[in-house]
């Protein structure tokens, strides 16, 4: 919402000028130089760590990040889980030997 200005006098002087004035040369290329100047002095090379939080900071890495640790949960918990799998496995082999055979070695 704009303010309201109720000063006579600034509006008379405004409708009064003649608003003639002329830019100087090449003053667009000369404001886009300033322009590029200021972003290449504001965004100095970014570290990675810096370059991982700009960029996981981003709304749109939300599912991307969600994909990669589920894949790589699921893949640690495979892994895992074979290992697992193989001890018990060999576990229950040397139990059931006994159980069988009560005179085989038994590992310690």
């Amino acid at each position: 919402m704009k303010p309201a200005h109720h000063d006579p006098e600034l509006r008379q002087l405004l409708r009064a000028w003649p608003g003639n004035a002329s830019l100087p040369p090449r003053f667009r290329a000369g404001v886009w130089q300033r322009i590029t100047t200021a972003e290449r002095v504001a965004a100095p090379a970014l570290s990675l760590p810096a370059w991982l939080a700009n960029w996981f900071a981003q709304p749109a890495c939300a599912p991307v990040c969600t994909a990669v640790l589920l894949f790589a949960g699921l893949g640690t918990g495979y892994y895992w889980a074979g290992h697992a799998a193989a001890r018990w496995e060999a576990q229950l082999s040397s139990q059931y030997a006994a159980s069988i055979n009560p005179y085989a070695a038994t590992p310690p």
